[in-house]
């Protein structure tokens, strides 16, 4: 079973937005609903409802989560291949491959974008890609990919 979305939607479209499948549907003042089929169950759409309408698998109502404590992809360096899979599937453009395809290690290069929603993790081959606490505050992407080369050199 999906998420789904309670009466007490107010119709405000927050959560439409933020959903990685587009799974969401509906017009703006209107109760929204969830497709089942496209649903991916990464919580997101209840993460960011003010009124806490959105109805986790289990029927337990889904946390909010402020956008800038949401968990987001942190890559184990040793485990990625930098085959670019998490790129791909990244509905909001949040990843790069740092080093080059196949030869480099995946990137968080727009944490303000990303959802935290868990796609790039679930597509990785490797399960190098976990989602766990980033300060998007005090994330520089700029100095993570400086860290990723010097780390890239290190083990060539």
């Amino acid at each position: 079973m999906s998420h789904s979305i309670t009466g007490k939607c107010d119709g405000c479209s927050a959560c439409f937005g933020q959903c990685p499948t587009a799974a969401i549907v509906g017009v703006f003042q209107s109760r929204y609903r969830i497709n089942p089929l496209m649903c991916i169950d990464c919580g997101v759409c209840g993460a960011i409802c003010p009124v806490d309408a959105v109805l986790d698998q289990f029927g337990e109502v889904v946390p909010r989560i402020p956008r800038d404590q949401r968990p987001r992809p942190v890559v184990a360096l040793d485990a990625c291949t930098g085959c670019g899979s998490c790129v791909a599937i990244c509905p909001f453009l949040c990843r790069v491959v740092i080093g080059g395809p196949h030869a480099g290690i995946s990137s968080l290069a727009a944490p303000e974008r990303c959802v935290g929603c868990g796609e790039c993790a679930r597509m990785c081959g490797k399960g190098a890609i976990s989602m766990g606490p980033v300060d998007v505050r005090s994330y520089d992407p700029e100095q993570e990919a400086d860290r990723l080369r010097l780390y890239l050199s290190e083990h060539e």
